[in-house]
């Protein structure tokens, strides 16, 4: 159940980023203006799109279990760059995808949500309390796979 829960909290991110992914597909081929970061960018030599990502927009950085999943989703997401055409870079500045903390349900959705007119992933708090529970199931899971439990 604990690693269910891991997986949930990481599906979570890379489906954001897979709809992040699907729309700028969809401007590139000029179906819709959702994607304003395209305009202006170039291919790399080896014809990929790099996209900057800002892990702390919004007034509240995010903690440290939240930026290590989040960085660890576009970790993984950068894996597929070949198929993809985009690579992922972070940024400290204004990035072209940001991830935005925020106390509004309307924008999180309740747990974190992709916005296309904003190019923003917001989360709060009921994504934190979800990575936090994730955060302490595996430390929980560590701790009983590292202890002497022996009687003798």
């Amino acid at each position: 159940m604990k690693q269910l829960r891991n997986l949930s909290v990481v599906t979570i991110i890379v489906l954001l980023l897979t709809a992040y992914f699907y729309f700028q597909s969809v401007a590139a081929t000029g179906c819709t203006g959702l994607v304003s970061w395209k305009n202006g960018k170039t291919p790399d030599a080896q014809g990929k799109i790099h996209v900057t990502v800002n892990y702390s927009a919004g007034p509240t950085a995010p903690n440290a279990g939240v930026l290590s999943l989040m960085r660890g989703a576009v970790e993984e997401w950068n894996f597929y760059s070949c198929t993809t055409g985009v690579v992922f870079t972070e940024t400290t500045g204004t990035g072209d995808l940001e991830f935005f903390y925020t106390t509004d349900e309307n924008d999180t959705g309740g747990c974190a949500a992709y916005r296309p007119a904003s190019v923003r992933i917001f989360h709060g708090p009921a994504f934190q309390s979800r990575v936090d529970q994730m955060t302490i199931c595996k430390l929980e899971l560590y701790l009983s796979m590292n202890s002497d439990t022996s009687l003798g």
